[in-house]
């Protein structure tokens, strides 16, 4: 089902997508509406397009040209899961506030494609840097936080944080794990957002690898 999103003024002075065609830009807007929370949507070119362009008889070569721009500048970025094929929207939760993310209904986009793009502020910039900068330490602060499970509380910026870092799937491993230790040890901590990220980083050096995000519990439960 089609969601609302949030289209700002920069979309329309944006010099990367002044390079593509309008109805391309078009395409892109009818992508985020029919993408999950995550910024993930079906890559069937037949039903996307059908579902962007419901009452416009567009020839299937002339909407594969638009995607196709879309890809050049690295606005979308395909991936393949189980013989499928998806598109992963670029920097979309950091653009897109969802304040009651949906359960996702699509994979997540490989790490090798977060990685690479998840926090990528050069591409697409929906929002401008100095917006960006200029948030306020109040404005955080006034934000209403979310239970997560039983006993995480996250800001809705904090989880979509996680989200581009990790990717759904980590996210909620953490969350998870967080959750336990809350429950079973009753200890309390200031921001649960800062205690996943320090316990990320520990989990890295204690390992020493790359891919240190494999045996959450196995650290959290033996981390002290």
């Amino acid at each position: 089902m089609a969601r609302s999103r949030v289209i700002k003024p920069e979309f329309w002075d944006d010099e990367k997508l002044s390079t593509i065609c309008r109805d391309a830009r078009l395409t892109f807007v009818g992508i985020w509406t029919n993408s999950d929370d995550y910024g993930v949507v079906k890559g069937n070119l037949n039903w996307l397009r059908h579902q962007i362009f419901p009452y416009d008889d567009i020839p299937k070569p002339t909407f594969e040209k638009w995607i196709k721009e879309l890809e050049k500048i690295k606005a979308i970025i395909p991936f393949d899961h189980h013989g499928e094929k998806f598109y992963y929207i670029i920097n979309f939760l950091k653009h897109q506030k969802v304040s009651h993310p949906s359960p996702s209904r699509n994979p997540s986009a490989p790490g090798n494609i977060l990685e690479t793009f998840g926090n990528d502020s050069g591409n697409i910039p929906l929002e401008t840097e100095t917006e960006t900068e200029t948030e306020t330490e109040t404005e955080t602060e006034t934000e209403t936080e979310t239970i997560y499970l039983d006993f995480v509380k996250l800001r809705e910026r904090e989880y979509e944080k996680l989200i581009s870092k990790l990717g759904e799937e980590k996210t909620n491993d953490w969350i998870k794990q967080l959750n336990n230790h809350l429950g079973s040890t009753g200890k309390k901590y200031k921001s649960h957002y800062f205690t996943i990220l320090k316990w990320i980083d520990m989990h890295k050096k204690k390992n020493n690898n790359p891919n240190y995000f494999n045996s959450i519990e196995e650290f959290v439960n033996g981390k002290e």
